[in-house]
């Protein structure tokens, strides 16, 4: 399928979808509804086991909204434009599949709200990541608020959406809003490094890891701990379960299928 924004790429049962909106691959409508669609289609791949999510060029992964287009807004058109992009980020948040960002350049504004609602974010070390939005007198509005505390606790969220404050991919490590750097021009081989690692295990016990750990950020501890054991359970209705511990007890490699 093709989509006038964003490139999709297939490499083993890896997608990678590249989001090409120059000039700095701001997250508007028009790139938030071909992702949107994008990411649906790998949703209903089976040949799709993990997703990254990048941007062409190596300046900017995503430069946060068009700020022009902002001025121009009333109350009500902000309240639409920030739930419209909740919708989208919330898709994201749940897709079933793990979704890798690979940070190729800025991160700022709405790009670091796309990237926190993915599950893992490799950052090129020339990146910058930050929530820059009360130097313009806003705060986030597509979730940075709510999923920045997650990753980081209450303590450095709050710090670095209060201050606006960008900081450099290895300092984006150090505190885990990152999770690995690499070299400039080499992000994409980074993230397909730990998508493979991510593929060499049963998918669907880390699509249903992924449905617990978002359980955990949702629900009271007594109800994810429900969730959990629902989740564990519901595994031992599947092939891939019987091919990993039979491959494991004849010290063999699990030739996983997803059913």
């Amino acid at each position: 399928m093709q989509y006038q924004y964003v490139g999709v790429q297939r490499r083993e049962r890896v997608e990678i979808l590249t989001v090409d909106f120059p000039p700095s691959n701001a997250l508007d409508p028009q790139v938030r509804d071909d992702l949107s669609r994008a990411l649906t289609q790998a949703e209903r791949d089976d040949e799709v086991w993990c997703v990254i999510i990048t941007a062409a060029g190596e300046k900017f992964f995503m430069g946060g909204a068009n700020i022009r287009a902002l001025v121009e807004l009333d109350v009500a058109g902000a309240l639409a434009r920030a739930q419209a992009a909740r919708k989208f980020l919330e898709q994201l948040w749940s897709m079933s599949k793990p979704v890798i960002a690979a940070i190729n350049g800025y991160c700022l504004g709405g790009g670091l709200e796309l990237a926190l609602a993915c599950d893992i974010r490799v950052a090129a070390e020339h990146a910058e990541l930050g929530l820059p939005e009360v130097a313009l007198g806003l705060m986030p509005g597509g979730g940075g608020s709510q999923r920045l505390p997650m990753v980081l606790g209450q303590g450095w969220a709050r710090y670095l959406i209060m201050i606006g404050q960008r900081l450099k991919a290895r300092q984006a490590m150090d505190i885990g809003l990152v999770q690995r750097v690499s070299p400039s021009g080499e992000v994409i081989e980074e993230a397909m490094e730990v998508a493979t690692a991510i593929n060499r295990n049963g998918p669907l016990g880390v699509r249903m890891a992924k449905k617990a750990l978002n359980a955990s950020t949702q629900m009271p501890l007594d109800q994810a701990l429900d969730e959990e054991n629902r989740l564990w359970a519901s595994l031992f209705n599947t092939q891939d379960l019987r091919r990993g511990v039979e491959a494991f007890l004849n010290k063999q490699k699990p030739l996983y299928q997803a059913d």
